[in-house]
């Protein structure tokens, strides 16, 4: 894609996996910004996780042989000594010879890192030293990052307002339910245990970006049901699309936002079938707390506001 480039506004670089150009969009809002994307399940890229399963001495050793630095020699527009940013996002983690970008702040997006193989691949078989600062979307995760004597900013996750927003009001409902996502074990038993036996109209699946948002707006509730208790980004698209939105309670959420106003949260399945019945019963209030949410992260949670907190976080945008 051609875009103009304007003199006054900073060079970014995104490297990101293929599907996140939603990522390049938000940087284009503020600066001269351009991608190269990764594959992340093309073999080499499988190879450089094989570290994070293995102790740190063993994970810096076989990282130096199975993720060794690649070029970024591709970058197509601009010579690299122009560049003001390299922005690299999880879960891209492959190894860069970032020293042509002598100019450029460097920096990494830790998204992933609540997952234990993830985290020591980046703590150990990657070379996250070379990174001038690490945003990382879980607050749990900065001490990692700090116990390097790295910089570390938290950046959560957020949603893209082009693809999740509230829906027509000539939009009928078509699910009491939905849960959009992975169905692994722990999530199965838990909607078996809350749905089964019950008349309740759902969907449980996956679905993505515009089919999921769809999905979102044909549903009087959306559960989330997240691996650790973190805020995942389900629950910014959800909130987005003026969703009601159930989700299982941490502190994570209850940092961010407010329950019983944005969103409710549940503590375990009962307390999830008890909320879920009552709140199908109690349409005004359901309705209220969904508008709530969607003021709530339009204002501060969409991918623009992640960039803007990003070049401003660098120094770049004042």
């Amino acid at each position: 894609m051609d875009i103009t480039f304007y003199k006054e506004r900073p060079m970014v670089l995104v490297v990101a996996s293929v599907g996140m150009s939603f990522l390049v969009k938000a940087f284009r809002r503020f600066s001269n910004a351009s991608e190269a994307f990764v594959y992340p399940w093309a073999m080499p890229h499988v190879l450089h996780r094989i570290p994070g399963r293995l102790g740190g001495g063993l994970a810096r050793a076989s990282g130096l042989i199975l993720n060794p630095k690649h070029s970024l020699h591709y970058y197509p527009r601009v010579p690299p000594e122009k560049v003001d940013l390299v922005f690299v996002s999880d879960p891209v983690v492959c190894n860069f010879d970032l020293r042509p970008f002598r100019n450029a702040v460097k920096a990494y997006w830790s998204q992933d890192c609540i997952y234990e193989s993830t985290l020591r691949t980046q703590l150990h078989g990657m070379d996250i030293a070379q990174y001038d600062v690490v945003f990382t979307a879980h607050e749990d995760c900065r001490k990692h990052f700090h116990e390097l004597g790295l910089k570390v900013e938290l950046l959560p996750f957020a949603y893209d307002p082009d693809v999740c927003s509230p829906s027509p009001t000539s939009v009928t409902p078509k699910f009491d339910v939905t849960f959009v996502g992975t169905l692994r074990q722990r999530r199965l038993e838990l909607l078996e245990h809350v749905l089964g036996g019950t008349s309740l109209k759902y969907f449980v699946g996956n679905a993505y970006d515009h089919d999921m948002a769809s999905i979102y707006a044909m549903s009087k509730v959306v559960l989330n049901i997240s691996e650790r208790g973190e805020l995942n980004w389900r629950i910014f698209e959800a909130l987005g699309c003026e969703s009601f939105l159930l989700t299982n309670d941490s502190g994570e959420v209850s940092n961010v936002f407010t329950p019983g106003r944005h969103l409710v949260v549940w503590k375990d399945a009962e307390d999830l079938r008890r909320l879920l019945e009552y709140y199908l019963a109690e349409e005004n209030e359901r309705v209220r707390i969904a508008h709530e949410g969607h003021v709530e992260v339009a204002r501060n949670h969409t991918i623009y506001n992640r960039a803007e907190a990003v070049l401003r976080a660098t120094g770049l945008l004042h």
